[in-house]
């Protein structure tokens, strides 16, 4: 643990949001007789690069609708967040003067100022930045509106990002640290969720479940593309890029370019967890054609002994369930049927593996989960009858409560 963290509790994705949340709601939200209290708090997170920090504070000021102004602090020169010194002119003498930066927020809408990078700045921009943090006001005497909160972010010495300690004096002003490790494992759940939740590609996702020391694995070298939150996410639009079409590689000769994804995706999360997932997505692709399964055509029969097409099948089924669940009965009258049919396979699945299936379903949407353990929903309703699904249910329901997800 660095210096600067040494000292801090490590959070989720989703507490690190709600810290953030609740300082912002009794802060710089709402009528003064609604507000908790009348000081200001700084919040600063430290963490790893690539473990969503910033989309945190953005999708909170989405949220509530408060405005963002980012400052890249690793950046600016001191004197650009406290103001540029300039000569003006009153009668006879010359004046020193400070400018207000351009950045400044005019008080008309609730603001978050981010400032990222914070370890990454001089010690002169830290300096800076003190009376910023604690007095709310710059060099020329300009005070902050009441409705303007801080958020700093940061790399930890140990991400080997150039991230040096924090001066004490700085470190005194957040009166809220918080750190974000990938190592913990409600972190790594926490951007799987989200990740399911904002189309990252299935077959990722279901990578990840298999393999979770890829989920992050900073590089040793701290040199290279290395797997984060975020280069899987790069990656999951790089499936979209490079998933139809061809290019020219000669005269009157093409490649599809399917061909660059392996080493497109290595350029995201490097070579080792590239070629990790690409023999994970052979199996992936070589899954029943779900169209004839919803039909009852069982012919596809399951690699036995292996656990990556067994975890590729559940992550996959688990999708086309969620999308038959989600329809109305009055437009596809055989969606009970379709669901059953896929359930055939499912109960070749291990005991883990169909675990796997209802975790990734929950991930899709808590409702649909809930859905599947009702047994209103299992139950077809023209007989009344049990489905297959209920009996995987009654194997299933106390695993899947105890388990730690």
């Amino acid at each position: 643990m660095s210096a600067i963290t040494s000292n801090v509790r490590s959070v989720s994705l989703r507490q690190a949001a709600a810290v953030i949340e609740q300082v912002a709601k009794h802060t710089i939200l709402g009528s003064e007789e609604s507000k908790l209290t009348q000081s200001h708090h700084n919040v600063f997170i430290s963490g790893p690069p690539g473990v969503a920090k910033s989309s945190i504070v953005a999708s909170i000021c989405a949220k509530l609708g408060i405005d963002l102004i980012d400052l890249r602090l690793c950046t600016m020169e001191a004197s650009e967040v406290s103001g540029i010194p300039y000569t003006d002119v009153e009668g006879e003498e010359k004046l020193m003067r400070f400018s207000t930066p351009e950045w400044w927020p005019d008080g008309s809408q609730p603001t978050i100022i981010l400032l990222d990078e914070l370890p990454n700045a001089t010690p002169s921009t830290q300096t800076a930045a003190l009376r910023l943090l604690q007095e709310r006001t710059i060099q020329n005497g300009n005070t902050l509106p009441d409705n303007v909160m801080f958020v700093a972010l940061g790399n930890r010495r140990e991400d080997r990002t150039g991230a040096r300690p924090l001066l004490a004096t700085v470190s005194n002003r957040f009166s809220i640290q918080l750190e974000i490790d990938p190592k913990n494992p409600d972190v790594r759940n926490d951007w799987v969720d989200w990740a399911w939740e904002n189309g990252v590609d299935s077959s990722i996702l279901a990578f990840l479940d298999f393999k979770k020391d890829y989920v992050y694995q900073p590089a040793p070298s701290g040199e290279g593309p290395f797997p984060s939150f975020r280069s899987w996410t790069a990656s999951s639009d790089h499936m979209k890029i490079f998933g139809e079409g061809t290019f020219e590689v000669g005269e009157n000769r093409t490649a599809k370019l399917s061909s660059l994804l392996h080493s497109t995706i290595a350029g995201a999360v490097g070579s080792a967890a590239a070629g990790e997932y690409m023999a994970f997505r052979e199996h992936w692709s070589s899954l029943p054609d779900w169209a004839a399964v919803k039909r009852g055509d069982f012919s596809y029969q399951l690699e036995r002994g292996n656990p990556a097409v067994q975890y590729a099948l559940a992550a996959s089924s688990a999708g086309h369930i969620y999308d038959l669940l989600i329809q109305d009965y009055k437009t596809n009258p055989r969606k009970y049927e379709e669901i059953e049919n896929i359930c055939h396979y499912l109960s070749q699945c291990q005991l883990d593996m169909l675990v796997v299936f209802y975790r990734t379903i929950r991930r899709i949407d808590e409702k649909a989960y809930l859905k599947i353990l009702s047994s209103d929903m299992i139950s077809r309703p023209d007989t009344g009858e049990p489905s297959t699904l209920l009996e995987l249910v009654e194997a299933l329901t106390t695993r899947v409560t105890n388990y730690n997800r």
